[in-house]
This record gives C-alpha cells, sequence and structure tokens, in this order.
C-alpha cells in the first residue's frame, strides 16, 4: 500500500499542498530565492509523489472481472431452430473473414441473445474460458476496456481491461479461438475507448503502444461480436473508423417466430395470437412507412419472448409491455390514427380473455 492511512495520507498530502503552493506564490512575489520552508515542503510533496508510483508499479496486480458465460449451451442445431431470420453459416463466414461482427437492431429484436448464442456454438461451452464479456454505456472509459489506474480499497492498481485481459489469453493459447463480445456497443464512445487500437484490430498481430505506455498485440485468434441499438440517440457516437472495421448484420424483428416454439404450436389461443402477431406487423409496417419515424423505431418481439408459458402471462406481456413500447414510438408519429386503431384491435383481442 501506498501508506498505512490512504485518507489520513491524502488529507495531509492536501494540506502540505495547499500551504506549499501559498507559501511559494508569496515567495515568487518577492525578488528572492525560494524559502528553506518552501523548498522542504516542495520536497515532502515530490517524496509523497514518488512513493505512490512506485507503489503503483510494483504491484502489477489485476483486477480481474468475473468470466462472462455465453448463457445457455447452443449447438448448431439448437441455434438453426431457435434463432429465426439469421443464417448461422453467413454469420460464422462473415466472422471469419472480419473477425469483428456487428449485430444492429432496434431493441427488443434479440441482438443479445444471438450474440451469445453465436459464441456458445462456436465455443461449444456455456461457461466457457474462451469468452470475455463487457456492455458499454456512457461511462465506458479507455481504462474499462484497455488499461489505466483504479483505485481498490485505497490503493491504486494498475488494471488492464477486457480487450487486454482476452488479448493475453488469446496469445498465451493460440491454438484456440477467443471471443470478445461487447454489448451496446453505440452507447459508449467509441473513438475515446478505442483509441489508438483500432489499426490493432484491422492489422492483427502488430505490436500497438498504448496510451498508458503498454504494448498490446491483438492476435489474429481473437474474434469480436458486438451488439448495436439503432434507436439510440447516442448511436452518431459510433464513428466511421469504428464501423468500417466491423462486419455489420441488421437483426430484423422476427415477430411470428414465437408460433414456432413448441409451447405454442398447439394452444387453444394460437388463432388469437397469429391475429395478434399480424396486427403488430401492420404497426411496423405503419412506422417504416412514416416520415419522422422509420425503420429504426420498428417493434422489437422481445416481450413476448421472456418467459412466458401460458395465456394469462402473454395477456400481461402485450398490456403492460408491448402495447407501452409502441405507444413511446409512435408519439411523434405524422399520423397515428391507422396505429391506434390497430393498437384497440389487439386490446379487444386480449380483453376477451378469460384469464
Amino acid at each position: 500500500e501506498v501508506e498505512d492511512n490512504p485518507d489520513k495520507d491524502t488529507q495531509d498530502t492536501e494540506d502540505e499542498l495547499s500551504k506549499a503552493l501559498v507559501t511559494v506564490f508569496k515567495e515568487l512575489n518577492k525578488p528572492k530565492e525560494l524559502s528553506k520552508e518552501s523548498i522542504k515542503l516542495l520536497k515532502s510533496i515530490d517524496s509523497k509523489i514518488s512513493k505512490a508510483i512506485d507503489s503503483i508499479n510494483k504491484t502489477p496486480k489485476v483486477r480481474e472481472l468475473q468470466r462472462a458465460t455465453t448463457g445457455k449451451t447452443y449447438t448448431e442445431v439448437d441455434f438453426n431452430r431457435e434463432i429465426t431470420g439469421q443464417n448461422l453459416n453467413k454469420l460464422k463466414l462473415i466472422l471469419k473473414i472480419k473477425r469483428a461482427l456487428i449485430l444492429a437492431g432496434v431493441p427488443g429484436t434479440g441482438k443479445t441473445t444471438i450474440m451469445r448464442a453465436l459464441a456458445s456454438v462456436l465455443t461449444g461451452n456455456t461457461n466457457s474460458k474462451y469468452v470475455e464479456f463487457i456492455s458499454f454505456n456512457q461511462h465506458t472509459s479507455y481504462s474499462d476496456f484497455v488499461s489505466g489506474l483504479t483505485s481498490v480499497e485505497g490503493v491504486w492498481l494498475k488494471t488492464f481491461g477486457a480487450l487486454s485481459r482476452v488479448c493475453k489469453a488469446a496469445i498465451d493459447d493460440p491454438d484456440n479461438n477467443y471471443y470478445l463480445l461487447i454489448d451496446e456497443l453505440s452507447r459508449g464512445n467509441t473513438e475515446a475507448i478505442f483509441g489508438e487500437l483500432m489499426t490493432a484490430i484491422e492489422q492483427r498481430g502488430i505490436p500497438i503502444v498504448t496510451n498508458n505506455g503498454d504494448t498490446l498485440i491483438v492476435p489474429k485468434n481473437l474474434y469480436i461480436i458486438a451488439t448495436m441499438n439503432i434507436t439510440d440517440k447516442s448511436t452518431s457516437r459510433l464513428d466511421v473508423a469504428t464501423a468500417d472495421r466491423f462486419g455489420y448484420i441488421e437483426v430484423e424483428p422476427q415477430t411470428r417466430s414465437i408460433l414456432e416454439r413448441p409451447e405454442f404450436k398447439d394452444v387453444e389461443y394460437k388463432g388469437e395470437l397469429e391475429s395478434i402477431l399480424e396486427l403488430i406487423d401492420k404497426i411496423n409496417e405503419e412506422i417504416r412507412k412514416d416520415s419522422r419515424l422509420g425503420e429504426q423505431f420498428e417493434v422489437g418481439p422481445r416481450s413476448l419472448f421472456s418467459n412466458i408459458s401460458n395465456k394469462e402471462e402473454f395477456k400481461l406481456a402485450i398490456e403492460y409491455d408491448l402495447l407501452p413500447s409502441i405507444d413511446r414510438r409512435i408519439r411523434n408519429m405524422t399520423n397515428k390514427n391507422s396505429v391506434k386503431s390497430y393498437i384497440e384491435k389487439i386490446r379487444e383481442i386480449i380483453n376477451g380473455w378469460n384469464c
């Protein structure tokens, strides 16, 4: 540790710095050399700073994040049966060529599920040591992704971010492929987070000196899969330099895929469910045609896929999740009349369910 009592040390340093600066400024206004008191205080502060730097350099401890799981285990057969609207071989081919892939779409289209399922197929292990996961947000920094200094219980440690950790693992194990999963890529300031590593991601195997003075190599056996919400206002931060280094797959809403789930193939309300899904398709068609909205405001069917197993749960999901989501999307719509009529028809159907 830098000091036995970090809080006291910080306060003492601040007090000494304050006193020293006052003395220095007073002395600078006088046509003479600094007093012995000023020199003594400055040397004391310099000594404390040196001790802190030495402690950091001698403590290369990495604060490890828990390695993420890919969730449910998927075989190729599982993927092709449960992930609709996506061609597994096409995804694998694009990832092989670019080594970096973006799954982009509106909320609720299953982008994260597809990303985790793809990683599961490629690694064959739901708790794979070959997978590193990070979710970007507006506070994600270069330190979180690459490396930097972090205060842990009053001690400054040099920590390595998700990219650095998975790069090291991949370099140490060249016979296996490794995967970095980035959820909500566009929510972070990618230009600042990736920094100078854009070159390293495109030109694999070339040593790059990071902002922190470390040398980092992005190896050829590391593959990056990311999701991107195209309705997120922060999406504009995804600069051209970042986008050009990724393969791009658009994930469209697969509303009717719910009918292919085994538990809903023979339910007594399947006809009513088909009518609701048809109305959702019509709502999305109106949204796509609207000059103020467009396809980026389409409604994803996520609310209908989350742990639902009976009619009562469907009704609650539609009433308290799906319909409010549609209302939020059409607030600025040029002509809401047609969409509102479709919404009323959906309400008529679920209100007729006795549950």
